[in-house]
């Protein structure tokens, strides 16, 4: 039950207390345009002219595919607040130096150019695409720049059971 409600944390980002269909969607399009792309060209295969019950709209094998596409999500979601929790443990951890570290240009805004530059500093080399990704998660209003609210947001545990 918490993995659920961790991720409902992560994508309800309008906090209504409910996902709407465009906080649904976004948990299940994919992050890299290409895909995206491809995904909006391709047609419905539902062929299907019976009416059918809401638990039987997809084919078993889909089905399947389906379900364990949202048990990713809450795997990942829940590995993420682990390591939240871990960090909120650790004496040493601050996330005013957090940011101030990612935030190389000092103007108080992180980018993901940033983030890019840190993970490449520390041997990660990623594409840009990806370096998008990452700071999506922590991008909740989309203006392309993570303000250290959005930061605290994303780092500090989301679970109050497991919150410190």
């Amino acid at each position: 039950m918490e993995d659920v409600e961790l991720f409902f944390k992560r994508f309800n980002r309008k906090r209504t207390g409910r996902i709407d269909f465009g906080e649904f969607a976004s948990c299940l399009d994919p992050a890299d345009p290409y895909y995206a792309q491809m995904l909006a060209r391709r047609g419905s295969s539902d062929r299907r002219l019976n009416v059918y019950k809401k638990d039987d709209m997809f084919y078993p094998a889909t089905a399947n595919s389906f379900k364990d596409l949202l048990l990713t999500h809450l795997k990942v979601e829940s590995s993420a607040e682990s390591l939240r929790q871990h960090l909120a443990r650790n004496p040493y951890f601050d996330l005013n130096t957090a940011y101030d570290m990612v935030d190389f240009s000092g103007r108080g805004l992180v980018t993901k150019d940033e983030i890019r530059l840190l993970l490449e500093r520390r041997g990660y080399y990623v594409s840009d695409q990806e370096a998008k990704s990452v700071a999506r998660k922590f991008d909740f209003n989309g203006d392309g720049i993570i303000s250290f609210n959005e930061f605290v947001n994303e780092v500090r545990p989301k679970s109050p059971v497991r919150r410190i």
